[in-house]
C-alpha cells in the first residue's frame, strides 16, 4: 500500500475547526493560485446528446469553482486561459489568450464567464480557431503569469481541460518541449492536472499513453495507475476538478509513538464539521464602512476598568472560592507532549462505536517529519483491518489540548469505476467518553415491549423503507436558500435559483412503496383495545394548560404585581367575566386596566 499521493486531499479542512481545541492556533495566510486552461479546438464545441458541449461544461464547472470560491476563499487567485484560439495575448505565444488575468475574484469576472456561457457562439466568431499552437508555449505563459504575480501563494495549480489526447501528433519535438517545461513546472513547485473529456468519436477513447502520459507522471507508473477516467458528464467533471484544486490542509502533525522505541508521524485532519451560516459584518448606515465593537472588563464596585494581569480565576469547591491565574489554568490541562500512544488493541466487535463526545478526526501517515511513516503506518492498517481490530489510544492533539482516549478505527483505500478514489486509507479517531461522562438511565421506564407480530409487521416496514444512504445525497436546504439569495443579490438576478429540500419526506412515495406496511403495521401497534393518541393541536393556544379563572385571585395579584405571571388569555377571561372594557389587546395595557379596576 503507497501512502505517497493518494490524491484525497479534498477530504482535508480548508482552515481550523471552531470548536476543536486541537484546531486553535493554527493560521493559514497564504493564497492558493490556480490556472484554469482551455482548450478551444473545434472538437470542444460539437454538442452532444446532452445539447451542450465540452467547451460549456468547462466554462460551467469553472463558474461554478469561482462561485464556491467567492464564499468560501474569496482571497484565493484565480486565472482563464484559452488555447487553440485566434488571438493571441501573450508575447512570443501564438494562439494563447488570457481571458481573466491572475486575481482575486469579483462579481464582474463571474459576471463575464455567464456572458460566455449564454452565447457560445459568439466566443467562436470573436476568438476563432488555431491549431497553431505550442503546449510548451501554454505551460510558460502560465508559469510567467505565476511569477510576474507579487503574491506568496500557498500552494500553485494549472488545470488543464482538453478532449485532445495527442495535440502534438507526429511532431516528436513539440513533445519533448512539452515534457520539459512541465519538468520544469514541477521543480517550481507547480501542479499540472489534466481534466480528460471523452473523445466523441466512437472508434477511440482518451488514451493517456499517446501524449499526456509522459507530460504529468514523468515515469511515476503508481500516479498513473490512480488517475481517474476521462469525464463525460458534467457532475463527473466538476467532483474531478473539485478534488484536484480542493487545498490539502492538515489540523496538526503529530508523532504516532509504540512503546519506548518505536515512532512515526502523522497528519490529522477533519473529515466532518458543521456548516454553518456565516456571521454578517456589522456597516454604518450612512457611510457603508465597517464598524468594530469594543468590550472591556471594570470593578462592579467601583466602575474602574480591570487589566489582564490583574484579573483571576475561581473555581468553587465545597463553598470556597479556590483561585489561580491564567498560567495555571494552563498548567492544570498539560499531561504530555502533544501525540498518539498506543495502549493496546481490541476487537472491533466490542467497539461501541454509537457513544463517542465529539465529530471524528482522521489520521494519516506524513513523510515530511519522519521518513518510513508511510511503511509504518501501512503495516498497521493492514494487520487492524484483516484481524477486525480496533487500536485504542491516548490522545493529545496539542500541547495545551485536553487529555483524550480514542479508539483507530481502520479504513481501506476505495474507488469507483471512475477510478476516483471514493474513501482514503487511514484510520479514524473516535472520540470516547470517560467514566465520568456517562449517564445512568436505569431510571427510564423499559416496561413498554413489542408482540411477535408487531415486530414482524415493523421489520416488514423497514425493508420496504431501506434505501443506499450517503451523506452526499442531502445538502443543508437552509445553507443552499441563503447563498442562493446572497448570489442572486450580488449577480442582480431577477430571482434565485430553487432550492429544493432533499431531506423533506415523499409521503406520497412512500404510500406508493409500502402504504399496505404501514396500513398493518398501524393496525397491530393501535388495535380496537388500544386507544390511538390524539393529534397535537397547532395552536399554540391548544398547548398551554388552561387556568380556572376562579381559583385565582386577580385582586391580591394587581395588589402585588403579579399579574404578568398570567396569560392573554387568562387575562381576557378575566375582563370579560367582569365585563371590563379595554381598548388594546397588549398585556401591559390590560394588567393596566385591570389595575385601574381595583384602584391600584
Amino acid at each position: 500500500m503507497d501512502f505517497d499521493d493518494y490524491g484525497w486531499t479534498a477530504l482535508a479542512i480548508d482552515g481550523d475547526e471552531e470548536s476543536d481545541e486541537a484546531a486553535k492556533g493554527a493560521s493559514y495566510t497564504q493564497q492558493t493560485g490556480v490556472m484554469f486552461v482551455v482548450d478551444c479546438g473545434p472538437p470542444m464545441f460539437v454538442k452532444h446528446e446532452d445539447e451542450s458541449s465540452h467547451f460549456e461544461k468547462c466554462l460551467k464547472c469553472i463558474r461554478q469553482i469561482c462561485q464556491k470560491k467567492v464564499i468560501t476563499n474569496e482571497k484565493d487567485m484565480l486565472a482563464v486561459v484559452f488555447y487553440g484560439v485566434n488571438k493571441s495575448s501573450v508575447p512570443d505565444g501564438k494562439a494563447i489568450y488570457v481571458y481573466q488575468d491572475l486575481a482575486q475574484l469579483n462579481i464582474q469576472r463571474i459576471t463575464d464567464l455567464e456572458s460566455l456561457l449564454e452565447d457560445p457562439n459568439s466566443f467562436v466568431s470573436e476568438y476563432g480557431y488555431s491549431d497553431n499552437y505550442d503546449i510548451s508555449e501554454v505551460l510558460w505563459a502560465c508559469s510567467n503569469t505565476f511569477a510576474k504575480s507579487n503574491k506568496s501563494f500557498g500552494e500553485k495549480k494549472i488545470l488543464l481541460f482538453t478532449c485532445d489526447d495527442n495535440p502534438h501528433k507526429g511532431n516528436e519535438a513539440l513533445k519533448k518541449k512539452a515534457i520539459a517545461k512541465a519538468t520544469d513546472l514541477k521543480s517550481m513547485n507547480i501542479d499540472l492536472e489534466l481534466l480528460a473529456l471523452n473523445v466523441r468519436d466512437e472508434k477511440a477513447t482518451f488514451n493517456m499513453d499517446l501524449f499526456y502520459k509522459d507530460l504529468l507522471f514523468l515515469g511515476d507508473e503508481n500516479s498513473l495507475a490512480s488517475y481517474p477516467d476521462p469525464s463525460e458528464k458534467f457532475e463527473d467533471l466538476l467532483s474531478t476538478v473539485y478534488r484536484k484544486e480542493h487545498k490539502r490542509r492538515a489540523l496538526g502533525r503529530i508523532p504516532f509513538k509504540i512503546g519506548n522505541n518505536i515512532e512515526f508521524s502523522v497528519g490529522v485532519y477533519c473529515l466532518c464539521r458543521k456548516a454553518v451560516i456565516p456571521p454578517s459584518v456589522k456597516i454604518h448606515s450612512a457611510t457603508n464602512s465597517e464598524v468594530r465593537s469594543q468590550s472591556r472588563v471594570f470593578n462592579a464596585a467601583t466602575g474602574e476598568d480591570v487589566m489582564p494581569q490583574d484579573i483571576k480565576s475561581y473555581q468553587q469547591y465545597a463553598n470556597k472560592r479556590i483561585c489561580f491565574d491564567t498560567e495555571e489554568a494552563t498548567d492544570y490541562k498539560k499531561f504530555n507532549i502533544s501525540g498518539l500512544k498506543l495502549k493496546g488493541f481490541i476487537k472491533k466487535a466490542e467497539v461501541k462505536l454509537h457513544l463517542h463526545v465529539k465529530p471524528s478526526h482522521f489520521i494519516y501517515p506524513d513523510e515530511s517529519v519522519v521518513k518510513g511513516s508511510s511503511t509504518l503506518f501501512s503495516a498497521l492498517l493492514s494487520r487492524c483491518a484483516a484481524r477486525d481490530m480496533v487500536a485504542v489510544c491516548h490522545y493529545v492533539p496539542r500541547t495545551n489540548s485536553n487529555l483524550e482516549l480514542v479508539y483507530l478505527l481502520p479504513q481501506l483505500e476505495e474507488k469507483d469505476e471512475a477510478n476516483n478514489q471514493v474513501t482514503p486509507p487511514g484510520f479514524h479517531v473516535v472520540f470516547c467518553p470517560f467514566k465520568e461522562d456517562m449517564r445512568d438511565l436505569s431510571a427510564v421506564d423499559h416496561s413498554a415491549s413489542a408482540n411477535t407480530d408487531q415486530v414482524e409487521k415493523c421489520k416488514a416496514l423497514i425493508e420496504k423503507l431501506s434505501f443506499p444512504y450517503q451523506t452526499s445525497m442531502f445538502e443543508n436546504p437552509s445553507l443552499q436558500k441563503f447563498y442562493s439569495n446572497l448570489e442572486a443579490m450580488a449577480l442582480s438576478k431577477d430571482e434565485p435559483e430553487e432550492v429544493t429540500d432533499y431531506t423533506a419526506p415523499n409521503t406520497r412515495k412512500i404510500e406508493k412503496k409500502a402504504g399496505a406496511e404501514l396500513e398493518a403495521f398501524s393496525k397491530s401497534v393501535f388495535s380496537e383495545s388500544t386507544k390511538r393518541p390524539a393529534p397535537a393541536s397547532s395552536t399554540a393556544a391548544a398547548k398551554k394548560a388552561k387556568v380556572d379563572n376562579t381559583s385565582i385571585d386577580i385582586k391580591q395579584l394587581a395588589l402585588t404585581d403579579g399579574l404578568g405571571k398570567l396569560t392573554v388569555a387568562d387575562l381576557k377571561g378575566f375582563l370579560k367575566s367582569e365585563n371590563i372594557k379595554s381598548k388594546s389587546t397588549k398585556k401591559a395595557d390590560i394588567i393596566q386596566d385591570i389595575k385601574s379596576h381595583y384602584g391600584v
